[in-house]
């Protein structure tokens, strides 16, 4: 592509990581639906409350080293952290970048 210059080989790994993370979340959204039959609301704000809390620990945002502890041991059950990590990987590993060339 000529804007982002996206490797597609690796499409498959990143479309069955994407997959299996949306999966994890379904099941999750589904147990906790499971728990509270009798207010769906109540489930669904504690699986949006998980969600940010899983991008806001994740490490995209701020460094894990920088978090405090208590939160910090959140983010080592998360299974964002190593999605996120496994995602840019797969897109940047047989990425070929042009040299920079020496101003005149």
């Amino acid at each position: 592509m000529a804007i982002s210059g996206f490797d597609f080989s690796n499409g498959g790994q990143l479309f069955a990581l994407l997959a299996g993370w949306a999966y994890v979340y379904e099941s999750l959204a589904d147990f906790l639906a499971t728990l509270k039959r009798d207010n769906i609301v109540q489930a669904f704000a504690f699986f949006l409350l998980f969600l940010i809390h899983t991008f806001l620990y994740s490490g995209i945002f701020i460094q894990i080293g920088h978090i405090i502890m208590p939160f910090r041991a959140v983010t080592y059950v998360m299974p964002s952290v190593n999605v996120l990590r496994s995602l840019v990987y797969l897109e940047f590993a047989n990425a070929v970048h042009e040299p920079c060339d020496d101003a005149e």
